[in-house]
């Protein structure tokens, strides 16, 4: 027997599970029970809600600025594993026409998961009758073999929200 023939050549999986952190600290609030049919059936993807505790916005991962809408409710990143996450500020609130959010990036910018990113005024939010629940969206959900989510009732930021994996 050769010296090496017991050891066979591994080839490298081409698999992994990446995990999306909660943008806010919160109440989790599962995808069924959104108060907005759009996000609740699934339509746009995978996601759940939190019912935010401050109104402090943070990067829920690393990746590229691909999306920051005009009206400041919402912003897109994708991953260098080709993740797309939306990050969708309160309910209906686009008619507020970005009246009671900052925002503290711009389409194009890299940010690190953790990272502050935007500002959402609940009180403001809630005056106008909306609802500040902080929605984050898998939107290529059909693109992996498994999204869900995972981590605690009550969440800080940065703890574990989703787990996608390839």
């Amino acid at each position: 027997m050769k010296l090496f023939e017991k050891f066979k050549k591994v080839e490298p999986k081409d698999e992994w599970e990446i995990k999306v952190g909660a943008p806010v600290s919160g109440r989790r609030i599962s995808m069924a029970a959104l108060d907005d049919s759009l996000f609740a059936s699934g339509a746009m993807g995978v996601c759940c809600g939190i019912h935010p505790q401050e109104g402090a916005i943070f990067s829920p991962c690393k990746g590229e600025v691909v999306q920051l809408a005009e009206t400041k409710h919402a912003f897109g990143i994708r991953t260098a594993e080709g993740i797309e996450v939306l990050v969708h500020l309160g309910i209906d609130t686009v008619e507020m026409n970005g009246e009671g959010f900052t925002t503290l990036i711009q389409k194009g910018d890299e940010v690190k998961k953790g990272q502050l990113v935007m500002k959402m005024d609940l009180d403001k939010i809630r005056k106008a009758k909306y609802e500040t629940t902080v929605i984050t969206i898998i939107t290529n959900t059909n693109q992996f073999a498994d999204v869900h989510p995972i981590g605690a009732e009550q969440l800080v930021v940065g703890e574990d929200l989703l787990s996608i994996q390839k």
